[in-house]
């Protein structure tokens, strides 16, 4: 077993992953007894159904249609951000992510699961099914150990093998996506995680929050919710007041909202109240 491997309910593995190399992954399906499950393949050799992934929390963002309880969750690591989802048949999951303060920093555990988006791709999208706070002085066991794994999974990819846990029906998959990895990225992965590790940078995305290029439209909403929060928070519904007062486009508005809680440069505290980081 691969150091980045944990034994998760009888054959099932769960995978240590950077955000960095989740974002490189693809999704696919393959046979699982009479069914097909979803795995993330990754051109640095992991194959995962289930997959461990550990950060700051950013942002959480009711997606669903008019409100119908379906979290977007980011969490930034030091490679950077990463995104699982909870709905509101999970029950005290989704309460206990609801009441996360920003900032806290957690570990999930996510099933992969997929769907065809509009552009008729499959697309992957990470269920969280477990979550903890992580406690003080473990903060770097995991990118320590997500490190370990991918350093592994990499040597024996570079050696002509296929790292332990890949299902025969996509090795050699595994094999053609890792004679395509672009080097620049494997050394971005590995160089702002040791730099974590060692204590000479700071999380990935902090000096985006700080310089983030802005459009014309995203910088007069967050002029916007600067001016009605005063350095506090801002509620969706003083937001809509304000927007009606002022002639403007909702769909403008909460178009660059939720551009600006992407990039970082806002954070939503809970579903409806944003706040400026």
């Amino acid at each position: 077993m691969i150091s980045g491997e944990v034994p998760i309910s009888g054959e099932e593995q769960a995978w240590y992953l950077l955000a960095g190399e989740i974002k490189e992954g693809e999704v696919r399906r393959i046979p699982s007894g009479e069914r097909e499950r979803d795995i993330l393949i990754t051109p640095f050799g992991a194959v995962a159904n289930k997959v461990i992934m550990e950060g700051r929390l950013i942002f959480v963002e009711d997606v669903g249609k008019e409100g119908s309880g379906y979290l977007k969750v980011k969490v930034r690591d030091p490679s950077g951000d990463a995104v699982f989802y909870v709905d509101r048949y999970q029950g005290d999951l989704f309460d206990r992510v609801l009441s996360l303060p920003h900032g806290e920093r957690i570990r999930v555990t996510t099933i992969v699961r997929s769907f065809v988006g509009s552009s008729k791709e499959r697309v992957i999208s990470l269920r969280g099914v477990e979550l903890r706070a992580v406690e003080e002085g473990e903060e770097k066991l995991f990118t320590l150990m997500a490190l370990k794994s991918l350093l592994e999974r990499v040597n024996i990819l570079r050696d002509g093998g296929v790292p332990p846990g890949v299902p025969e029906e996509v090795a050699e998959e595994v094999k053609a996506l890792f004679r395509k990895v672009e080097w620049d990225r494997w050394n971005r992965i590995l160089k702002v995680g040791l730099d974590w590790l060692l204590g000479e940078e700071g999380i990935a995305g902090e000096e985006e929050e700080e310089g983030a290029e802005l459009t014309d439209n995203e910088r007069m909403v967050f002029d916007l919710l600067k001016e009605l929060g005063r350095g506090g928070e801002v509620r969706l519904d003083d937001l809509e007041s304000y927007v009606r007062r002022r002639e403007l486009s909702m769909e403008n508005v909460m178009e660059a909202v939720r551009s600006l809680l992407e990039k970082g440069v806002i954070y939503e505290p809970v579903v409806g109240v944003y706040k400026i980081i």
